[in-house]
């Protein structure tokens, strides 16, 4: 579910059939069906994030792997492999970027807090269609935990000053409700608090552990964060 809402994020959703009719060619086959998907998902959320635009690159690769799943010659290990590659190359890059600012890109943030967000309700053993719903189909806004431009007026420089990248890098984004985000507006998180408790993600409802919120806070977070996407994307195992 989560490799084909992603594929669908990038910007190479036009590819999404392809898992699809490999499995109408080879219906026995359904592990490397989810396999597919996975590695697919992956290499088109890399080069997402990577370049701002559809590359040449990616549409030639993809025409490449669909010829060798078709290919008699060709192991399905030696397509994975392939796949594997594709994507595990860049992974310094990938890792620089979600360390980096990832508000900036709208196509860039959705895939990043989405991504982070589905993996936080999986991990709180959410219902799947739970999280379709609540993460991919519902109306949400990429909310800023220390607002970029504070309630406070005379705050803004310091605040600016003071939490520099980490004001928009993932350690201080989060996935909200739209109704919830904007009645919120850019409230301090002390005040923030009492609305998080009106949130269904779970990503939100961590934050109420905190009793304040101050750039160390976003940094540490930012870590924890890019480190379960890092093993989401190069670490975790294949669906079966």
């Amino acid at each position: 579910m989560l490799s084909l809402r992603l594929l669908w994020w990038s910007r190479y959703s036009g590819y999404w059939t392809m898992p699809f009719i490999y499995l109408i060619d080879n219906p026995d086959s359904k592990n490397n069906y989810y396999q597919l998907f996975q590695k697919l998902s992956r290499v088109y959320v890399a080069y997402s994030l990577i370049y701002q635009k559809q590359v040449n690159e990616i549409h030639k690769f993809t025409r490449y792997i669909a010829t060798q799943l078709v290919n008699p010659t060709k192991s399905i290990d030696e397509v994975w492999t392939e796949l594997d590659n594709k994507y595990k190359v860049h992974k310094d890059t990938i890792l620089n970027i979600l360390n980096g600012n990832v508000f900036w890109n709208t196509k860039i943030k959705n895939i990043v807090v989405r991504m982070s967000a589905a993996l936080d309700e999986k991990e709180n053993n959410r219902p799947l269609k739970d999280i379709e719903k609540f993460v991919f189909d519902s109306d949400i806004d990429i909310e800023h935990i220390q607002a970029r431009n504070d309630e406070n007026v005379d705050e803004r420089a310091r605040i600016i000053q003071e939490w520099g990248s980490e004001l928009n890098a993932i350690g201080n984004l989060v996935i909200l409700e739209r109704n919830i985000n904007r009645s919120i507006s850019n409230k301090p998180f002390e005040e923030k608090k009492n609305s998080y408790t009106k949130s269904n993600f779970k990503s939100v409802k961590d934050l109420l552990q905190q009793p304040s919120w101050e750039v160390k806070d976003a940094e540490n977070r930012r870590k924890m964060e890019v480190e379960k996407i890092e093993k989401f994307l190069y670490s975790s195992q294949e669906a079966k």
